[in-house]
C-alpha cells in the first residue's frame, strides 16, 4: 500500500499535503471491497502504510538495536535503516516526511513507533545521551567505558601509556543500527 501511494502521489504538487484539521489529502479506494471513503478507508490506508514502514517489507526502518537484542528500553521502536541511502530510498524518505507533515496538519496521527532520537531533531529538540542509551544500550556501555578511561587520564588518575595500552584492546569499529560494522576512525579495525 505504501508503494502504491508513493507511486500515485510522488509527482503531485506537494501543496496537496497542506490540509487543515480532519481534512484528507487523498481518497483511498480499496478495489473489490466496495468501500466509500468517508474517512474510514483513508485512516485504514494510513494505518496500513505505517505497519508496512515498520516491517521487513520496506527497506526504510528497522528495529532499534535494543529491540533486536531484546534488552534495555524502547525494544518496540524503529530507526531509519542506515544502509538505505540510494536516491530511490531518499525519495521514499521524502515521501514519509510528507506524510509526517500531513499528519501534523490534519491531526491524522501516524502509528509509527519512533524513539526520541528520531523525532527530537524533527521538532528542533536536543538529542541527549539518554536518547542514545535508550535505543542502543550495548554501544552506550562501550562508549561509557572509553569516556571513563579518558576522564582518568585527564584527571591524572591514569598514565597516558596505560590508557594507550588499555585502548589497544578496543576495536574502533561498531555495529551500526543495521548490524553492519562501521569504522569510527580510518583503519580503526
Amino acid at each position: 500500500l505504501f508503494g502504491q501511494c508513493f507511486q500515485q502521489l510522488k509527482n503531485k504538487n506537494p501543496d496537496m499535503f497542506k490540509v487543515g484539521t480532519n481534512v484528507r489529502a487523498f481518497r483511498a479506494n480499496y478495489v473489490g471491497m466496495g468501500s466509500i471513503d468517508a474517512g474510514g478507508p483513508y485512516r485504514d490506508a494510513l494505518e496500513n502504510m505505517c505497519k508496512e514502514l515498520q516491517s521487513p517489507a520496506l527497506p526504510l526502518f528497522m528495529k532499534c538495536p535494543n529491540g533486536r537484542l531484546e534488552l534495555g528500553e524502547n525494544r518496540n521502536t524503529y530507526v531509519p535503516r542506515p544502509s538505505s541511502t540510494s536516491s530511490f530510498h531518499l525519495q521514499l524518505y521524502k515521501f514519509v516526511g510528507k506524510l509526517f507533515g500531513l499528519a501534523m496538519r490534519s491531526k491524522s496521527l501516524l502509528s509509527l513507533d519512533l524513539p526520541s532520537i528520531v523525532w527530537k531533531p524533527l521538532v528542533s529538540d536536543i538529542v541527549t545521551d539518554s536518547d542514545v542509551q535508550a535505543i542502543d544500550r550495548v554501544s552506550w556501555k562501550t562508549s561509557e567505558a572509553i569516556r571513563e578511561h579518558e576522564e582518568k587520564v585527564e584527571n591524572k588518575k591514569m598514565d597516558v601509556s596505560i590508557f594507550d595500552s588499555t585502548m589497544r584492546q578496543f576495536n574502533f569499529t561498531v555495529p551500526g543500527s543495521d548490524g553492519k560494522m562501521k569504522e569510527l576512525i580510518p583503519n580503526g579495525g
